[in-house]
């Protein structure tokens, strides 16, 4: 399973940099261990209550001092606990983009590298891939930059009316639930 904060530590490695983390608490553990050089990397990803002024101006300070600067993700919302939409990384990236004037490396959704690195590990050809998602964005149009076969939208988690109509590139079809999609890929792989 490949996730954004997987990919992260293996650039930061890459790359020899320590992380500055502006990330949920939960995930920090995933970052243990990745050492660099004194050279940092500003690394975003969702940070839930820790988003606040004073986490998001250090991060900034790392940015203007010279810290290269990586985003988990840019999507803007996610459903809540609550049933409701928040907003979620892409407003805090952009943020500090704004801010610091520095664009980030995108390491999750909807990064090309990411589909195609988790294409890599399935030993899949994109065009045989099928993604499916909530987030017209960053999962559907995403999916169909990066060149995979076809991308589903599915009807639930922070779907809204109309999402559909959004982004660019559409998706390739819209349907109710995982249950559908699933139906729609077995009759697909059927033909």
């Amino acid at each position: 399973m490949l996730t954004p904060a997987r990919a992260a530590v293996e650039w930061l490695r890459k790359h020899g940099r320590r992380p500055h983390l502006l990330v949920h608490p939960d995930l920090e553990a995933e970052f243990s261990g990745v050492e660099g050089r004194s050279d940092k990397a500003v690394v975003v990803g969702d940070a839930g209550e820790a988003f606040n002024h004073a986490s998001l101006n250090r991060a900034f300070r790392e940015l203007v001092a010279g810290a290269d600067f990586v985003a988990l993700a840019v999507n803007r919302t996610f459903k809540d606990a609550d049933g409701l939409l928040s907003l979620d990384t892409g407003a805090f990236v952009a943020a500090l983009e704004f801010a610091s004037g520095r664009s980030p490396v995108v390491l999750g959704k909807p990064s090309p590298d990411f589909f195609l690195s988790a294409l890599a590990g399935l030993r899949c050809p994109p065009a045989d891939a099928v993604m499916v998602g909530d987030d017209a964005e960053s999962d559907v149009a995403g999916a169909l930059r990066a060149g995979l076969g076809a991308a589903l939208l599915v009807r639930t988690g922070k779907y809204r009316p109309n999402d559909e109509t959004r982004f660019e590139p559409p998706p390739t079809a819209l349907v109710d639930d995982l249950t559908a999609a699933a139906d729609w890929i077995l009759n697909r792989a059927a033909a």
